[in-house]
């Protein structure tokens, strides 16, 4: 394979794998953590960047030099814990979390300036779309990284250029958070709501197999060495997005102070492009909801076939019914969804760190204690929370 071929490939899969990662948290929660945090924002979203970003993509890498084997890296906890564990973060990626959560999002923000349309009806529409786009499942990395992505890319970079440059010179606005250790962890835990350490464990099976195609051997080596270029690729666009997004939304902004933080894109889309912008705000929305759900439901629907069913069920019925639950679920509301993962995502995400971090070590170092540390951080993250 040619170099141009490679760096090609290598473009594409960190596009896709940007793609993947943002979703509904990765709009809201950078915007609501500069409004809240004001002139303490740049140590909000240090503490942010490190859970929403860092994190993932060390998960992501964790699983990768595994090729994508969730079985191996849960079996550290034991073949039964591990497997529940596996279900659970499934469920809470899947019909019962993250993908509801896009849908609800990309509805409040419509909703902003389309509001004769009801959620249930909008997420009739939306979840046809998901259907449709995620029936063919071979074709996501690349509708990902060569249609959704730049479109979604283009998006960002109008209202985040217009929202820079409105905001240079402004005052920023008060802050919530009496020092920087406090803005610093308030940071640390909206990370935790992103949940994207946890699509970091299956979407490493969409990943992978492009990766693949790219090394002469599938070794753990080999697999960091071309994996790292496509996932600096990622941390470096998603970092900056949420960086410009809570810059903006950290100056004096009066009017965002006054919405949930599920309008507050549509919000900052009006203030900065004009009462005509609703178009842009939606689109974004759509796409970065759009991308994420796509990836998600196609992961659990497989999950379910091969591990439930073991293969003897159709793709498509657990596709449908996938689909159906998260409509359902997703009529709770973007904040409503949100409030009930919070709990545990604080009591599971230390544990998974910890095990993401125990997995490199025993791959490249032969470690033999990641399963027992990740329990005792598991218990220690349940008597403080």
């Amino acid at each position: 394979m040619n170099n141009s071929k490679k760096i090609l490939d290598i473009i594409v899969i960190g596009f896709a794998t940007f793609a993947m990662y943002f979703g509904a948290g990765n709009i809201a929660f950078p915007i609501n953590i500069g409004c809240t945090s004001g002139y303490n924002n740049i140590y909000a979203m240090l503490g942010m960047i490190f859970t929403a970003v860092f994190v993932p993509f060390l998960g992501l890498m964790s699983m990768l030099i595994i090729e994508g084997d969730y079985k191996k890296f849960f079996g550290l906890l034991g073949k039964i814990p591990g497997f529940l564990v596996a279900i659970l973060i499934m469920g809470l990626i899947g019909p019962f979390g993250a993908t509801p959560r896009c849908i609800a999002l990309s509805y409040t923000t419509f909703n902003l300036y389309m509001t004769d349309i009801s959620s249930i009806e909008f997420g009739i529409i939306g979840s046809c779309i998901i259907f449709i786009l995620s029936f063919k499942k071979t074709y996501i990395m690349n509708i990902l990284g060569k249609v959704l992505t730049p479109l979604l890319l283009i998006s960002l970079t109008v209202i985040i250029f217009m929202g820079l440059k409105a905001t240079y010179n402004m005052p920023y606005g008060d802050s919530q958070y009496n020092n920087i250790y406090t803005a610093f962890s308030v940071g640390i835990h909206e990370g935790y709501n992103t949940m994207d350490l946890f699509a970091s464990f299956f979407f490493s099976i969409i990943i992978f197999p492009s990766i693949k195609k790219n090394i002469t051997k599938s070794n753990p080596i080999e697999i960091f060495k071309f994996s790292i270029f496509a996932i600096f690729i990622s941390m470096i666009l998603l970092t900056t997005i949420y960086y410009s997004m809570s810059f903006i939304s950290a100056h004096d902004l009066p009017a965002l102070r006054e919405v949930e933080l599920s309008k507050q894109l549509g919000i900052i889309a009006t203030q900065f492009l004009g009462n005509n912008s609703s178009v842009f705000a939606n689109l974004i929305v759509s796409l970065a909801c759009l991308t994420t759900a796509i990836t998600l439901v196609v992961i659990f629907s497989e999950f379910i076939r091969t591990e439930i069913f073991m293969k003897k069920v159709p793709y498509w019925p657990i596709l449908l019914i996938t689909i159906i639950i998260s409509f359902l679920m997703g009529q709770l509301g973007f904040t409503g969804i949100v409030r009930k993962l919070k709990p545990i995502l604080f009591i599971l995400y230390p544990m998974l760190i910890t095990l993401s971090i125990g997995n490199i070590l025993k791959v490249f170092f032969n470690f033999r204690f990641s399963g027992f540390i990740a329990y005792f951080v598991f218990f220690i993250s349940i008597i403080f929370n």
